[in-house]
C-alpha cells in the first residue's frame, strides 16, 4: 500500500557473500542480459547488495505518490501499488 513500509526477504543458501543486485523500475519489458537471465522490466534503480549466507531483509518506505503504477522484482514477484 502507497505510504506504507514494503519489504523483501531474500535467502542465500551459500557459505559465504554473494553479490546481488535490487532493480527497481516501472515499464515492463523481457531483455536478455550477457549472463543468460532475462530483465523483465526498464531499469529506473539498481541497489547493490553483498548478501550474507542466510537470509537478509530489504525494506523500503512506499512514498504516498499517487503517479507510481507499480514495482517488478524477481521472477514471480510483481507489486501493484495501490489504495
Amino acid at each position: 500500500m502507497l505510504g506504507a513500509r514494503f519489504c523483501v526477504d531474500i535467502e542465500s543458501s551459500f557459505t559465504a557473500l554473494t553479490l546481488a543486485e535490487i532493480v527497481v523500475g516501472y515499464l515492463e519489458t523481457s531483455t536478455l542480459s550477457r549472463k543468460g537471465g532475462t530483465l523483465l522490466l526498464d531499469p529506473m534503480i539498481c541497489i547493490d547488495l553483498a548478501l550474507a549466507p542466510g537470509i537478509t531483509t530489504v525494506c523500503e518506505d512506499l512514498d504516498d505518490d499517487d503517479t507510481m503504477r507499480g514495482l517488478a522484482f524477481s521472477p514471480g514477484i510483481k507489486r501493484v501499488l495501490g489504495y
